[in-house]
């Protein structure tokens, strides 16, 4: 096994983009006031392929009261249908995006943490070098 190999970043293992009930618990947990916990709950229920979903069908129900009433597809296309599905996409990209930034983050924690125990371990061997150099310097043998 040659350094690179131990430098290799592992790979960062998929997360589910559904909420369970626990994800909602634990980010509730870390608020205190009241209309924290509403606004945590509410981005992290928001911010959910299924609330993408449910958003999806409501857009969709609203077609035929669109056409009928003269609205046009292409109004309610960009004001009703993209304005709901995107927003919790959006949410969910960047959740995901930050969770795989904090996994870079961790890992690159880590790879320096090693550089550094490396870089101790290098001057420590030199000091022992530069000690045993003036020793022989200090008790030449003739």
């Amino acid at each position: 096994m040659n350094a690179e190999d131990e430098l290799e970043a592992p790979q960062p293992q998929a997360r589910p983009l559904h909420p369970k009930p626990s994800d909602f618990k634990h980010a509730l947990g870390a608020v205190n006031t009241f209309n924290e916990k509403i606004a945590v709950f509410t981005v992290n229920f928001v911010g959910s392929m299924w609330c993408a979903y449910a958003f999806g069908v409501l857009a969709i129900a609203g077609i035929p009261a669109a056409i009928s009433s003269g609205y046009g597809i292409v109004q309610w296309f960009a004001s009703t249908f993209l304005q709901l599905v995107l927003l919790s996409v959006i949410i969910v990209g960047q959740n995901v995006q930050a969770r795989a930034a904090d996994q870079r983050a961790a890992e690159t924690y880590e790879l320096a943490k090693q550089m550094a125990d490396i870089v101790d371990q290098a001057t420590e061997q030199q000091q022992d070098q530069i000690r045993m150099l003036q020793q022989a310097l200090a008790n030449p043998r003739r």
